[in-house]
Parts: structure tokens; sequence; C-alpha cells
């Protein structure tokens, strides 16, 4: 299990291709193959984070701001295989 990338470079430029490697057990707990990472923005900006969760059965996901749940603002959240992606877009982000 893990995350394969593959990098083709020459003189004028480079490619990357990932894939995921999923060893399927009959149940294994949630693991983030991609994390949320801090954010700074200036005031009024679009707010994008995406993460990648795997697990079997396939884990749920909620986004929360200061511990609460942010239920009408989440844009999307779609199954991949074997994995959960979460992507939450607010536009403009709430004040702190």
């Amino acid at each position: 299990m893990g995350k394969y990338s593959l990098l083709a470079q020459n003189h004028l430029g480079h490619a990357i291709s990932d894939c995921d490697l999923i060893v399927r057990k009959k149940q294994f707990p949630p693991v983030f193959w991609k994390r949320l990472v801090d954010l700074e923005l200036a005031e009024g900006s679009r707010v994008a984070a995406e993460v990648e969760v795997g697990g079997w059965p396939l884990p749920e996901i909620t986004w929360y701001k200061d511990d609460e749940i942010l239920v009408s603002k989440v844009k999307s959240t779609y199954i991949k295989c074997y994995w959960v992606v979460g992507k939450l877009v607010l536009w403009p982000p709430s004040p702190s």
C-alpha cells in the first residue's frame, strides 16, 4: 500500500504521474493520504482545502470550523474507488 510517482523529464520540461496501490484487507481504519495544510490568505479570498482518506469500510468525513460542523458550506465530497476525497470551498471565508 502506498502512493507511487513517476517523473519524466527532459530539457523542455517534466511530467508527473501518480497512483495509489491498495492492498485490500477485510477491514482497516481510516488513513490520510492527502492531509490538510495550514493556509494564510488575504481577506476576502476563496478558501479551498482538499483531503484524501482511505479505509475499509469507506470512512465518512465531516468538516469542522472551530469545533462546529460545516454542513451547508461543504462544496463536495466524492468517492474514488476505495478512498474518499473531500473538498471544502468557502467564498469568502468567515472571519475568525
